[in-house]
């Protein structure tokens, strides 16, 4: 029976070993148990694989001698013998063990205890061994993970705020950029290059770690790598973990990577508004390097570093730009003396430069905040109601440009004239202005010169027209003194063979007298036209005027009272003293006129220096010294009409029959022949001033005293006289003199029968009776020429001039050649006479 229960707990038991050992051979973790000598007693498949084994029983009975190193199994059977010896258990104990099988390193995850008998003797040990190499790995991985990812990090921040990063100077920013990242993620090379065009990569910065030096300048071209510049468009990031087998990559195999001795490239194209403008490049040299998913997303991160760097720099030179578009506005402004003002629509605000405010007297602080208002209140009364619909047309939407002028009050309440121009610039949403910019000039000078310029010509027109009108005046003059030479000389002659009872004297003598008033018309248009024949010489006005005191108070009425103020100390002056008679009267007659209910006639004499400031009023004088004559009366003044028409001949304020009109013209025109000026200054109410401004005579002595000749009869003579004069009535009335002196006298009405004469007469001519050169025309001759021709044909032939107007008939005399004599018309019989017995004789 024993036996029997023996032989059924043997299998039994047998039975419970073969199930544990199925048991523990199915589970995947190393098991198994030693014995005190550190001998295996029991293995599971696991174990058997990781020691090698063909199968459990090359295990079992073996120490770990037999399958790691010496070192290893010591240390293994001294950690077993203490658990054993100790009872204490190891559970979860890490070790790094070589697997005998592989070879390779392996994290086991041990636990041991100890395993007692029936008696509590510790009598071996159960073990178990997890391989966690692989959890290892990960944690390693992550940990190697964080710690990059916390330099990475570190790396953003510091680029991100990073002075010269920030600064926008973007070469140097690249240089910190390639040195951070090269030592972030331990890299030998780093660089930065911009795609200058489609075509074509320059290197900007690259950096090499191991010697810590930088270059840059390299050029890469699209025709050369293809492969990669179109990669560069489609990828985020190319990351050639194998770059010679990589087919983005691989064309930079022979001249790039092997002899830089490069095996992974990580590139990450710059991209701004997502346009691709550079890239990023990573160059890993030595043992081909897998990149992790953080390197690569750094890598995008850091090339968008490089995007806001050179964004910094384009801000950067946008606002350099900015400031200095300001400073050349600023200084545009202040060059062209300009104000400026920008009004905010929307807000109300107007802000203005520091020159507006000056233009108006003001600083540019007195003048804040600015409004609309104030410049409203700042504009002339007389302008704002024209300025403020201005302002209305400049805030419309379809107005482009107001240029407007106004005045504005200054700080010390003067008026400045400004050009004001501005426009909108900005609108709202629904194209309502909402912006108003512009600029101030002052005009207040231009103003002023435009009036000058305005004055000038005026005056300019004025005298242009006149000198016009003169000319006309004077030609039709001369055309009347040959009338009326032929008309009085023929009458005067006619009155000399009548004898004093002659019923007809009476009417000769109508004739006479109405010649002479005509010859005094014509005398005052001369005058007007400056053709007057003149003899200036060089006099005391205040004598001259001395002379005249009596008559201009024969002329006043009873009502009128003659005031006189001679400057004591007064210049000389050079003019026709007849001259200075027809100025005064005239101007005493008119100021008569323009006194009927009485009034003061002031008549005064003065030294004038003119210098550059007061010759804007006189702009036909040079400066110097000038003799004033004044004639003033507190008549009923004139009208702004009159004054304009003042001088023109024939125009007159007086009835019908009561002026002729040439008086005051007669007055420019004497003036203006004496190299002088007239100015008038009235008003409806306030008199008249006529004032006269004569050049004062230069290093005259003593005023001229000449006596007029007599006329006294002379003997007749018998030589031989040739009359060449155009005018028929003259060239008759010549004739008629000449014949009765007694002389032999030949007439001619042209240059060609003078000549013809000359030359049947033998030269034999003593004397020429003509008028002046420019008097006796010819069509196609040259009538100096022709007169030089007639001097050569009769040698010794003396010359008198009839002359029918002059500018100075005095120089002409003074400056005439030897046997040669002026007669001005229209004369007188007697006058011809003499002149011609006197040159004759001369």
């Amino acid at each position: 029976m024993e036996n029997f229960s023996a032989r059924i707990m043997e299998e039994h038991c047998t039975e419970g070993h073969t199930a544990w050992q199925t048991l523990i051979d199915a589970l995947p973790d190393l098991i198994y148990a030693k014995d005190l000598e550190n001998r295996y007693v029991v293995v599971n498949c696991a174990m058997v694989r990781f020691l090698g084994a063909p199968e459990p029983a090359a295990v079992v009975g073996k120490t770990d001698y037999a399958f790691y190193p010496s070192e290893i199994a010591q240390r293994l059977e001294a950690d077993e013998r203490s658990i054993m010896q100790t009872g204490r258990p190891m559970i979860d104990y890490e070790e790094l063990l070589p697997c005998p099988a592989s070879g390779e390193m392996c994290w086991i995850s041990t636990t041991q205890v100890p395993v007692y008998d029936h008696r509590g003797v510790v009598v071996g040990l159960i073990g178990t061994g997890r391989d966690i190499t692989a959890r290892k790995r990960a944690e390693e991985a992550r940990r190697a993970q964080l710690t990059r990812l916390e330099r990475q990090q570190r790396t953003l921040v510091t680029l991100a705020t990073h002075p010269t990063v920030l600064s926008g100077e973007f070469e140097a920013a690249c240089r910190i950029i390639t040195e951070l990242v090269a030592e972030t993620m331990e890299i030998e090379r780093c660089s930065v290059w911009s795609l200058e065009n489609a075509q074509e990569l320059r290197c900007i910065s690259l950096f090499e770690r191991s010697s810590a030096h930088h270059s840059g300048g390299m050029v890469l071209r699209a025709e050369r790598y293809p492969g990669y510049f179109e990669a560069i468009y489609a990828a985020r990031v190319i990351d050639a973990h194998d770059a010679l087998a990589d087919a983005r990559t691989h064309e930079f195999s022979d001249d790039y990577l092997i002899p830089l001795g490069i095996t992974s490239l990580l590139d990450a194209p710059v991209r701004v508004g997502g346009q691709v403008i550079g890239i990023m490049c990573h160059e890993h040299v030595g043992p081909a390097r897998r990149w992790h998913e953080d390197e690569i997303i750094f890598a995008g991160e850091v090339a968008d570093q490089v995007a806001q760097a050179l964004l910094n720099r384009q801000r950067q030179e946008a606002e350099e730009e900015l400031r200095r578009n300001q400073e050349r506005l600023a200084l545009a402004l202040r060059g062209a003396d300009l104000g400026m003002y920008d009004w905010n629509l929307r807000t109300g605000e107007v802000v203005i430069n520091e020159r507006y405010a000056e233009m108006l007297g003001y600083t540019l602080e007195e003048l804040q905040p600015f409004t609309i208002q104030m410049w409203a209140d700042l504009v002339h009364p007389e302008d704002r109601p024209q300025e403020m619909e201005a302002l209305q047309r400049e805030i419309s939407i379809d107005f482009p440009l107001v240029d407007t002028e106004y005045r504005m009050r200054t700080r010390d309440g003067d008026w400045r004239w400004i050009l004001d121009r501005g426009k909108v610039v900005e609108w709202d949403a629904d194209r309502r202005p909402s912006r108003i910019c512009g600029t101030h000039l002052d005009i207040t000078e231009r103003k002023r010169a435009d009036e000058e310029r305005r004055k000038l010509l005026t005056h300019a027109m004025e005298t242009q027209k006149l000198n016009a009108i003169g000319q006309l005046t004077a030609g039709i003059a001369h055309e009347f003194n040959n009338l009326l030479t032929s008309i009085n000389g023929f009458a005067e002659l006619l009155q000399m063979e009548m004898a004093p009872d002659d019923p007809r004297a009476k009417k000769v003598e109508h004739i006479l007298a109405s010649g002479r008033r005509a010859a005094g018309l014509v005398n005052q248009l001369l005058a007007f036209g400056r053709k007057q024949v003149i003899m200036p010489q060089v006099l005391d006005l205040n004598q001259v005027l001395s002379g005249l005191i009596s008559i201009v108070r024969m002329a006043l009425r009873y009502n009128i009272t003659l005031v006189t103020d001679f400057d004591p100390a007064l210049w000389l002056v050079k003019i026709d003293p007849t001259q200075v008679e027809q100025i005064v009267l005239n101007l005493v007659f008119n100021a008569c006129d323009a006194m009927p209910e009485g009034g003061t006639l002031t008549i005064r004499t003065a030294n004038v220096l003119l210098d550059e400031s007061l010759l804007a009023r006189h702009p036909d004088l040079e400066a110097g010294r000038y003799v004033l004559l004044a004639v003033e009366d507190t008549g009923i003044g004139m009208d702004d009409y009159v004054k304009q028409h003042l001088f023109e001949p024939f125009f007159t304020t007086k009835e019908v029959g009561k002026g002729t009109g040439l008086g005051l013209a007669a007055v420019f025109g004497i003036v203006k022949q004496n190299e002088g000026d007239i100015t008038v200054e009235s008003s409806p109410g306030t008199g008249t001033a006529v004032y006269i401004y004569l050049p004062a005579a230069e290093g005259a002595g003593e005023a001229d005293k000449r006596q007029p000749s007599s006329e006294t009869a002379l003997p007749l003579r018998h030589e031989t006289i040739l009359v060449l004069e155009e005018h028929e009535g003259v060239r008759q009335l010549a004739q008629v003199i000449l014949d009765q002196e007694g002389y032999r006298t030949l007439i001619a009405a042209n240059w060609q029968e003078a000549l013809a004469l000359a030359t049947q007469q033998g030269g034999k001519i003593d004397l020429l009776l003509t008028g002046e050169p420019s008097e006796v025309l010819l069509p196609d001759t040259d009538s100096g020429h022709m007169l030089e021709t007639l001097l050569a044909t009769c040698p010794g032939m003396k010359v008198l001039y009839m002359a029918a107007y002059g500018d100075d008939f005095q120089e002409k005399e003074q400056s005439a050649r030897p046997g040669t004599d002026y007669l001005p018309k229209p004369f007188r019989p007697t006058e011809l006479a003499q002149k011609v017995q006197r040159l004759l004789e001369s």
